[in-house]
């Protein structure tokens, strides 16, 4: 199921969602994603000597530094974001199966964890736009598209581009809206 979330993602969220059926299975589903990243995140960074941070969230998943409160409430917004404007858009997912094709995905792309770290470490040290920056970025561009699928999947939308096209124009819309608050312009 792993290599189809990268080749055939929806298959592989209607898969989940019909095999995870109740919340304390979704739930575990979540913490072993979250314990995935933050474990190959610790062991690449310690592996690559990129200076392991003693702050157990400040790994690839999470914005550096955040404290635990900081990214429980990230969790809550994302996935309250995905459940109620797929929900205002005419999606029919209830809020576990959102939860759930959520941490399928946490866990599925867990394995792009190292690359991430690797590439992330290369651009914040100045070293500019190197393959391995290519690479990532590009990667990551795919794991949106598996996301949108997902997330089309889960909601039982039809096009994954319409999907993908309304998470960039709302990471747009926070970002025109958090940025100049963050600044103090609003």
């Amino acid at each position: 199921n792993i290599l189809e979330a990268f080749f055939r993602p929806r298959n592989s969220a209607r898969r989940i969602l019909s095999a995870v059926q109740d919340w304390r299975t979704t739930l575990f589903l979540g913490l072993l994603a979250f314990a995935l990243q933050a474990l190959l995140g610790r062991v690449t960074r310690s592996a690559l000597d990129l200076g392991a941070s003693t702050d157990f969230v400040s790994e690839p998943a999470a914005p550096a530094g955040l404290p635990p409160l900081g990214v429980a409430l990230l969790v809550v917004f994302f996935v309250g974001t995905v459940f109620f404007v797929g929900r205002l858009f005419g999606g029919r997912a209830s809020l576990r199966e959102i939860v759930a094709v959520l941490a399928w995905f946490g866990v599925a792309t867990a394995i792009l964890v190292p690359l991430e770290t690797l590439w992330l470490d290369n651009l914040q040290s100045g070293q500019g736009a190197s393959l391995i920056v290519a690479i990532g970025v590009g990667l990551e561009l795919y794991a949106l598209w598996i996301l949108a699928n997902f997330i089309a999947a889960a909601h039982g939308f039809r096009s994954a581009f319409a999907v993908l096209a309304g998470m960039v124009a709302l990471m747009f819309l926070l970002g025109a809206l958090v940025v100049p608050a963050m600044l103090g312009g609003i």
